[in-house]
């Protein structure tokens, strides 16, 4: 799987970040409030193989999306305009890590699209998609 990959490479790489985590932290995360913030969570999303490239071998091509969900909050402002604008540097450092990386067995990181997921107890909640893809080989 490619999310350890990537949180392997963000608490490497991302100093600004005061949370990283998975699937499981986020759910707990997104039900209370974040331990720390800024945060951000690598949520596996989706794995599409693609038809057979080499019959008689079977090789397929597997592409993957990750949601990268940051989590951020700014007490200044309680309406989420000040926590908005401290996204932009959360993504910037989230983006530097992992645009054009390639994980151990992965192709390069590409950008997908990115959306905001909701404000709830002064939290900003938004996500930003990366792809990338790997091969599965038979025997």
């Amino acid at each position: 799987m490619i999310a350890p990959l990537i949180i392997a490479r963000l608490r490497a790489q991302a100093q600004l970040l005061k949370g990283i985590g998975g699937a499981a932290e986020f759910s707990l995360a997104s039900e209370t409030r974040p331990a720390a913030l800024p945060s951000v969570y690598v949520v596996p999303l989706a794995e599409t193989p693609r038809a057979n490239e080499l019959a008689p071998v079977v090789m397929q091509r597997v592409e993957v999306s990750v949601g990268l969900v940051i989590a951020v909050s700014n007490v200044a402002d309680k309406r989420g305009a000040a926590a908005l604008g401290d996204l932009g540097y959360i993504r910037a450092a989230v983006h530097e890590a992992l645009y054009a990386w390639a994980p151990e067995g992965f192709e390069p990181l590409e950008r997908g699209p990115g959306n905001l997921l909701g404000l709830r107890n002064g939290v900003l909640w938004w996500q930003d998609i990366f792809n990338s893809a790997h091969y599965l080989k038979g025997h």
